[in-house]
């Protein structure tokens, strides 16, 4: 049970490690090599991209663990019907973002357009429960590796030979290009799709993704709203300055969903049968997150202004307090994407057609009034108020009808090793060199987490084996 598992996120991390290395490879010698302003207008093209792949994935990347993994004999056809879905959706919101793209950027017009005639490959990042419910989760590294070698061989080809910003998206087209045809092709080894399209297939995968597809656009219109009004309010320089921080929090994502991934199909097989037990697994999980997440965010302000200089160089120092405040938001979409993989599961979502709409609004709003007198750290504020908005509200509706999964007395056990964390890392600070102030403060603080008993032993290790419901279904299949 723990030896699956830990196949699964190490296979689907590996993957997702490896391309978010590479895109982060890519993003650090453009800020090294470009500057500022090729840097602001590359993440510009890149977050416009963004909110088009949210629109076309349509939430449907979501429910394909659920549904694969509560299917048997039907699986080929709801894989072709899936797929077709997918593509007829991305052609259409290709369409239109080629239109909106002739309304925003003359400067850089063509290098939006052609992201925009490459989106179904873009926004191809959903063949991962597949390999997992097929018991192959390593296929999952090879497009990754393909990807992330192409992207990183063409952009430094790009810059080799005084290419534009154009053939660095380009570039970045291509490396997708690579990756849905290799882990196309993986997937067929496993499960072919039967193209028999069945309307009644495909109004229940739209019913189901629905609100996970309105929530997800909301959410990357949020998210990347600094980005656009940070440009039209600001310059380039100032999107530079937010992106580089923000590229930390694309970190934290990515490691949230590595580990979230494959808990989607174990929560949709354990809801019916351990719900009990799933909640008191899902209340040990948040607190052993917490546990090691808060003291990331307390550190960050002790780094952050070092960790910058050395990735992305002196012109981007102004990123340091950016990040100091990104870092809780991070913290954040850690329990964001905990609490939506729970709500998947139990069906539960209707939710989400309004409360990332309003986190949107939010978002636009607070930017709105923030960036003209704080610039990128008024857009770092703005994110931690829309994160805490979305968290609480996602929150909620899991405790209303799956059961309450806060546990208050641990929780306070959890402040109170923080805030002694938080009191050691400011007040030893001078006294010794950074890394071992640093080393001696968490040291400190895990022996208050064990003095405090914050948690057992024994839910530590429930934690890491996870597995009971998952084994079941997977020796059905």
């Amino acid at each position: 049970m723990l030896k699956s598992y830990l196949i699964n996120v190490v296979a689907q991390g590996i993957g997702k490690v490896v391309s978010f290395g590479a895109n982060f490879f890519v993003f650090i010698f453009i800020a090294r090599l470009g500057g500022t302003e090729l840097f602001g207008q590359y993440s510009f093209v890149l977050a416009f991209l963004a909110v088009a792949v949210a629109v076309a994935d349509f939430g449907m990347s979501q429910v394909l663990g659920k549904d694969i993994a509560q299917l048997q004999e039907a699986a080929p056809v709801y894989w072709g019907n899936y797929l077709f879905l997918r593509l007829v959706i991305s052609l259409v919101v290709a369409a239109v973002a080629i239109i909106v793209a002739y309304q925003m950027r003359n400067d850089f017009l063509f290098s939006l357009v052609i992201g925009a005639f490459a989106l179904p490959f873009l926004a191809s990042r959903f063949f991962e429960p597949v390999y997992q419910v097929y018991d192959h989760p390593w296929f999952s590294t090879y497009p990754s590796f393909a990807y992330g070698v192409a992207y990183i061989v063409l952009s430094l080809a790009v810059f080799l030979l005084k290419g534009s910003l154009f053939w660095l998206i380009v570039s970045y087209c291509t490396a997708n290009i690579i990756y849905f045809a290799v882990a196309f092709t993986a997937s067929c080894k496993l499960l072919k799709p039967v193209f028999s399209i069945n309307r009644e297939m495909l109004l229940k995968i739209i019913k189901i993704a629905a609100p996970l597809g309105v929530s997800s656009f909301f959410a990357i219109v949020g998210g990347r709203a600094a980005i656009f009004m940070l440009q039209s309010m600001k310059s380039d320089h100032d999107v530079a300055i937010f992106n580089a921080a923000y590229k930390f929090i694309e970190l934290a994502a990515m490691a949230a969903s590595m580990i979230v991934g494959p808990l989607i199909p174990i929560y949709s097989a354990k809801i019916i049968a351990e719900k009990e037990n799933l909640r008191a697994e899902f209340s040990s999980t948040i607190e052993i997150l917490a546990i090691m997440l808060i003291p990331c965010a307390l550190i960050c302000p002790f780094i952050s202004h070092d960790l910058i200089t050395l990735l992305y160089g002196q012109n981007f120092t102004a990123s340091a307090p950016v990040l100091n405040v990104l870092a809780w938001v991070g913290v954040l979409i850690f329990y964001s994407l905990f609490f939506t993989s729970l709500a998947v599961s139990t069906g539960f979502v209707h939710f989400a057609y309004w409360d990332t709409a309003a986190g949107a609004i939010i978002s636009i709003a607070l930017n709105y009034l923030l960036i003209p007198h704080y610039s990128a750290f008024g857009s770092a504020v703005t994110a931690l108020v829309c994160e805490i908005f979305l968290l609480s509200v996602t929150g909620y509706f899991v405790i209303k009808y799956f059961g309450n999964v806060i546990r208050w007395n641990r929780w306070a056990k959890v402040a109170l090793a923080n805030a002694v964390l938080g009191v050691l890392l400011y007040s030893l600070t001078g006294y010794f060199p950074l890394f071992l102030n640093i080393l001696a403060c968490l040291c400190l603080y895990g022996a208050c987490v064990y003095i405090l008993k914050a948690i057992p032993k024994e839910e530590i290790t429930a934690f890491l084996i996870n597995m009971k419901t998952a084994e079941r279904f997977k020796s059905n299949l």
